[in-house]
């Protein structure tokens, strides 16, 4: 890239990064994130209607949402300075290609090409495929520790679960694997419920 056109998205970045750290300062004034005055000089902000303090709590959620985003964009920003600096500005990071000046001029923060870009939330969107939002928004769960591979060496979550659960061992009680499904009793809890009506009308005398 060119020494003008560098020096063009440099003064980008900067106009860009202080539009976003003005924004961080107005949320942080405005206060979002926190409760309104009158609802924390509250003794409990829980009462006998939670519909009464909704919207404090949706004012809080939607600051929380807002001002990381942002944080998430001023963090990119110094990202692509850092790269300016050192001359890997406008290359995109998987294909390793020039990112085009147009998705720059949009996107002055771009890491990717739009091909790339394009891949990796087809990507995105096909491992939270069928999972609920709530789980969307964590970035790994339990059982992405796991590996089944006998040569593994590490120490991963499911080896950190079982030596934990090898304490678990009780006397006298039955473990899950100890459970034999052909002991159990199917239509009755105790053994006089087996018995039938016709069976008690059978005995009855004559």
């Amino acid at each position: 890239m060119k020494e003008k056109r560098k020096q063009h998205f440099r003064d980008k970045l900067y106009k860009e990064k202080k539009q976003v750290e003005e924004l961080i300062n107005k949320i942080k004034e405005f206060e979002p994130v926190k409760f309104s005055s009158e609802a924390n000089s509250e003794l409990s902000i829980y009462s006998n209607h939670p519909a009464d303090i909704g919207q404090e709590f949706l004012d809080k959620a939607k600051g929380i949402a807002l001002e990381k985003a942002e944080l998430e964009k001023l963090h990119e920003i110094s990202e692509s300075l850092y790269d300016m600096e050192h001359g890997t500005y406008g290359i995109c990071r998987i294909c390793k290609n020039q990112i085009p000046d147009d998705r720059l001029e949009a996107v002055p923060y771009a890491k990717y090409c739009v091909h790339c870009k394009n891949n990796q939330d087809k990507l995105i969107a096909m491992k939270n495929r069928g999972k609920p939002n709530d789980e969307k928004a964590i970035e790994e769960t339990f059982g992405a520790g796991n590996n089944n591979n006998s040569k593994a060496m590490f120490f991963d979550i499911e080896d950190s679960y079982l030596s934990v659960e090898m304490n678990n061992e009780l006397e006298n009680v039955y473990t899950f694997n100890d459970y034999n499904e052909e002991d159990e009793n199917i239509g009755f809890v105790e053994e006089v419920e087996k018995i039938s009506n016709q069976q008690y009308i059978n005995q009855l005398p004559d």
